[in-house]
């Protein structure tokens, strides 16, 4: 197997036209997102898409995002590198970005059984078994919501 030699890359903002490059990159290692949730989530929090683009070729090389919830919360995902670009640094670059675009909020993860080791050892994260969902449908009746969360604060924004 020859070695990948490490691309010359910036990391920044992701911008809309990003969008078709990312979406591949996520269908490509099975992750789904729907075609407007970037384009959703760029314009309630303009800063929490961050990709790794290749300064010779324009290729989107990773990306992560880190969406800013309320003041003390975000949630990170979509943190995914072209696979032959993995190993390089990459990956932890624009995951280092989105966690400080998250600032001190208390941050939350949705990640892969395999990968909890991992991210609990690089980046602190805890894990905590317990877990509720609430599914509904219509149109959410926030006050609705109060008495299914024993503590959580609904914040209007």
């Amino acid at each position: 197997m020859a070695l990948i030699k490490r691309p010359d890359y910036i990391v920044r903002q992701m911008a809309l036209y990003d969008n078709d490059q990312v979406l591949d990159i996520l269908s490509s290692l099975g992750i789904t997102v729907g075609n407007h949730t970037n384009i959703t989530m760029l314009k309630i929090d303009s800063n929490c898409l961050y990709v790794a683009e290749d300064t010779d070729t324009g290729q989107i090389l990773g990306v992560c995002s880190g969406f800013n919830i309320t003041r003390d919360l975000a949630f990170v995902g979509e943190y995914a590198v072209v696979p032959k670009y993995r190993r390089l640094g990459i990956g932890h670059s624009v995951w280092k970005r989105c966690l400080e675009h998250c600032s001190k909020r208390n941050c939350a993860i949705f990640p892969e059984p395999k990968t909890i080791a991992t991210f609990k050892d690089k980046s602190g994260f805890q894990v905590i078994p317990a877990r509720r969902m609430i599914a509904y449908s219509g149109v959410p009746q926030m006050f609705a919501l109060n008495k299914y969360c024993d503590y959580c604060e609904i914040e209007y924004i």
